[in-house]
């Protein structure tokens, strides 16, 4: 009787290491089963536009900024007050309501100082119609830029005044830096040239 009181003490010794192991095992499975779950989970929180992606290829034409080459097909007259097939989201109320007012005597006012400047630095003549066609150019796609950027205020929850400085901001900045690579890459392709 002895032997079959060890033999069933060494069994119940087995099943409970037998059980421990599969507890584990099973906590092993959910946990890979937990982390593959949230690995297969992807998450955009925000998507920036990168400038240094801008390619100009001739001098004349138009400057998009704000384009990507796919949506260069897609592109129509995108003069003030009329929606363009770029753009999903309405144009701000009337410009004086909207950051455009800003951007727009941003262009005017501050815009030509800086294409004669770069135009110095590569020691460009100063031709004012080509400085002109480059605002205007820009001026065309202020509307999409903008209602782009107050997607963007918007979807963050900011208030009026958060928007209106945001807005602003955004696209002065994008305005700097499209006309910063547009002039670097026309000093490198004078530079290849030469």
């Amino acid at each position: 009787m002895n032997q079959w009181s060890e033999y069933l003490a060494q069994m119940n010794r087995y099943l409970q290491q037998q059980d421990e192991r599969i507890k584990a095992l099973e906590e092993r499975v959910r946990t890979i089963e937990k982390d593959r779950k949230t690995a297969n989970q992807t998450t955009i929180e925000k998507i920036e536009y990168n400038f240094d992606q801008l390619k100009i290829e001739r001098l004349d034409g138009s400057l998009h900024i704000g384009i990507s080459p796919e949506d260069l097909s897609k592109v129509e007259d995108m003069s003030l007050g009329q929606q363009s097939a770029l753009s999903p989201y309405p144009i701000s109320q009337s410009p004086s309501q909207s950051p455009y007012s800003e951007v727009d005597s941003f262009l005017s006012n501050e815009a030509p100082s800086l294409i004669e400047q770069e135009m110095r630095t590569q020691k460009k003549p100063n031709d004012p119609q080509f400085i002109q066609t480059i605002i205007e150019d820009i001026r065309k796609q202020l509307p999409t830029r903008i209602a782009h950027y107050e997607r963007l205020a918007k979807e963050k929850g900011m208030s009026e005044t958060e928007l209106y400085h945001y807005v602003t901001e955004q696209v002065k900045g994008e305005i700097r830096d499209s006309l910063q690579a547009f002039f670097n890459q026309e000093q490198q392709k004078g530079e290849k040239e030469q």
